[in-house]
């Protein structure tokens, strides 16, 4: 398999039970198999220390995106927020699921939260903040008017939430299946 930031060989290497693609000797990301990272993604889960000093090569540069998934070849990544603190961006492949990590990024994803459900609680927050937003933007209605706009609406703004959630947790079981 072929890395999608350099094109270096990847060499399959094990963090725990979990088998990740590294460029080693390349530009030094890592590649995840759908919902991999989640077993790696926080400080605490040892086994994804080995993962954070790849070695690596400085005079390599990464491609322009694009860049085009390793597993499904042709399917391009989609360059996006790892999770709803949006510090880190990855790239991901909505066909396969898989992610693509630069040198970097994953020590940057672990220390943005202590555990999975701190990582939960933050896009719960999200999500309520932006329904806050639909609320106050409903305000100035009459209570009936709102009523009949949740009735009318809801379904579409729920599957709009549900979107925009997804685009922040893609490694949610909603998104691919």
């Amino acid at each position: 398999m072929k890395c999608p930031a350099c094109e270096n060989s990847l060499t399959p290497t094990t963090a725990g039970d979990v088998q990740v693609d590294i460029c080693e000797g390349g530009c030094g990301g890592i590649w995840f198999d759908r919902k991999e990272i989640e077993s790696l993604d926080e400080e605490a889960e040892i086994a994804g220390e080995n993962l954070l000093n790849i070695t690596r090569r400085d005079d390599v540069v990464r491609r322009s995106p694009p860049l085009s998934c390793p597993v499904c070849v042709k399917e391009p990544l989609v360059r996006q927020y790892f999770d709803s603190a949006s510090k880190v961006e990855v790239d991901l492949c909505w066909s396969c699921g898989g992610l693509w990590v630069d040198t970097g990024e994953l020590k940057r994803v672990r220390s943005q939260f202590k555990t999975a459900a701190e990582r939960q609680k933050a896009g719960d927050a999200f999500v309520a903040g932006v329904l806050s937003q639909h609320s106050a933007a409903l305000g100035s209605l009459a209570a009936n008017e709102v009523q009949e706009f949740d009735k009318n609406h809801s379904n579409r703004f729920r599957s709009m939430i549900s979107t925009l959630k997804s685009l922040f947790d893609p490694l949610d079981d909603g998104v691919f299946k």
